[in-house]
């Protein structure tokens, strides 16, 4: 038998697209996974897969999650062709089933995106557990951020609407660039006080999944103790 959680914590591949092939239903359905430079998470145990897999000849989502187990880890294979238009229902569905009152049974479960490393040519994970994916306009959560005053935290937001159009910005600044200088320009903002910086990632729909991993591999760059990438993100059309 097809035994995919062992094949695919041990899988490498030779090319930069790591291909993830899924027996199901007597037809074989493919997996194209994000690629990502982190490594930081390769392997755990206890788990159970889920499947986003993209249907090329109706442009739309297959959501597989017949084998998730509540009590174990979740890992989430996600076609990096679909839009975020598309994963958006699932994703929030995993959270609400993961933050469920039935979850009191195995807290330390978490959920993890299935990526292809291709400079060490094996799989990495990525954790999403805490992330709350919401849907209020761009314009409405920026003017809502920034009009309540607060001690605690000094709230940045980044806004990506293309590879080449990522809005950075402050109460006081904002800045168009591209993704390759995300990381220094937030850096740049990062204020050397008592008050830590709360990073906001927001996402235009339309983005493939793999734009999204590229955006937020980049934010695991940034040095934790002075910015705290938040857990709330936003999709918005």
């Amino acid at each position: 038998m097809y035994n995919l959680n062992q094949s695919i914590i041990k899988m490498k591949s030779l090319y930069l697209i790591l291909i993830v092939l899924v027996l199901f239903s007597c037809s074989e359905k493919v997996i194209q996974l994000p690629e990502t430079t982190n490594k930081d998470i390769l392997k755990v145990e206890d788990v159970s897969s889920i499947y986003m897999f993209y249907n090329e000849a109706k442009d739309s989502l297959e959501f597989n999650r017949k084998n998730m187990i509540s009590t174990t880890n979740w890992l989430v294979a996600v076609d990096k062709r679909l839009i975020l238009n598309q994963v958006l229902p699932h994703l929030q569905y995993l959270y609400e089933k993961r933050h469920g009152e039935s979850m009191h049974e195995n807290k330390e479960a978490r959920n993890y995106f299935s990526c292809s490393n291709p400079e060490i040519q094996n799989l990495t994970l990525l954790d999403f557990t805490d992330v709350k994916y919401q849907t209020t306009p761009i314009a409405d959560f920026l003017l809502d951020l920034f009009s309540k005053p607060t001690t605690e935290t000094n709230p940045l937001y980044v806004n990506v609407k293309t590879e080449d159009s990522v809005i950075v910005g402050s109460q006081m600044f904002v800045k168009t660039t591209s993704k390759e200088n995300l990381v220094s320009i937030v850096d740049s903002l990062s204020k050397s006080n008592t008050v830590k910086d709360e990073l906001f990632l927001t996402f235009k729909e339309d983005l493939t999944f793999q734009d999204y991993i590229a955006i937020k591999t980049l934010t695991l760059e940034l040095n934790p103790e002075n910015v705290y990438v938040a857990n709330t993100e936003f999709i918005y059309n």
